[in-house]
């Protein structure tokens, strides 16, 4: 599929896995899908593999685009032991990378593995709900984190529900309810976590407040990100809330049965 950015002519590939979200945006008036392929412009030039492995993953995530272009994904995460400052929790892996809501998490590119033929290697991994209904029951909360189309790496090959990439925000957790939910693959109808979501379409998120830095062999340093104004959140527009509802809950489409081979004139059928 050939789209033009700015007046540049780029090929994309697989961009049938934004059928979902395309419609979603039309139905409500949103740029997400402009913002999304602008933010995948420098992928395609540099990194034509980060691009392809990227489609495939949101081709099976439910959750929309944020405005600015942004993935929604989820983050499995472990409470941390004899923590008495503020909420952290840790990787389930390494148990050394200290997070919370308002990390930015990150890793240098040339740590992260690029291969999509290995499964489980070098790199910051998140997931869409998919992975969560077979193996992803490592860490005992789940998180919602957001990710640069272009902070995207690889996506281990016919394992579309996980993907390696170099950095992401955390901007909230799901409740009990959804957490259970979403372990069975899918959530269904979670006011809480349709509300954040919504928000988050929009850039209604409060503020990042540190970097956490990670390394090949996990935990390098934490710096607080200086003179964060704290954000009010207000009330969420109702397109936006509706908006934000899983993408599974969308009618799905069959998809046409192929036309029946016609004779030629001359008797030949056409192949």
């Amino acid at each position: 599929v050939i789209v033009a950015v700015d007046n540049e002519v780029i090929e994309v590939p697989g961009l049938d896995n934004l059928m979902r979200h395309a419609k979603r945006a039309k139905e409500y008036g949103m740029e997400a899908i402009k913002a999304f392929l602008l933010r995948m412009t420098p992928v395609l030039k540099t990194r034509a593999h980060s691009a392809e492995d990227l489609m495939n993953f949101i081709g099976n995530s439910e959750m929309p685009l944020t405005l600015d272009g942004r993935v929604i994904c989820y983050k499995r995460l472990n409470n941390m032991q004899g923590n008495s400052e503020t909420q952290y929790w840790v990787d389930p892996h390494t148990h050394t990378v200290k997070q919370r809501i308002g990390s930015i998490v990150e890793m240098e590119e040339v740590d992260v593995d690029p291969s999509r033929y290995n499964s489980c290697s070098n790199g910051l991994h998140v997931a869409n709900q998919t992975y969560f209904g077979g193996y992803g029951f490592a860490g005992k909360n789940t998180f919602v984190v957001l990710v640069n189309p272009e902070d995207f790496i690889a996506v281990p090959k016919g394992e579309h529900g996980k993907a390696r990439v170099t950095r992401y925000q955390i901007i909230g957790m799901l409740n009990n309810d959804a957490h259970k939910e979403i372990s069975q693959g899918y959530v269904k109808d979670n006011d809480a976590l349709k509300r954040l979501i919504a928000n988050a379409i929009e850039g209604r998120i409060t503020p990042a407040i540190e970097v956490v830095k990670v390394g090949k062999r996990g935990y390098i340093s934490t710096s607080p990100i200086e003179n964060v104004a704290p954000k009010k959140i207000g009330s969420t527009k109702l397109a936006t809330l509706e908006a934000a509802r899983s993408l599974d809950a969308d009618p799905q489409e069959k998809k046409p049965e192929p036309a029946p081979i016609k004779p030629m004139q001359d008797g030949s059928k056409a192949v």
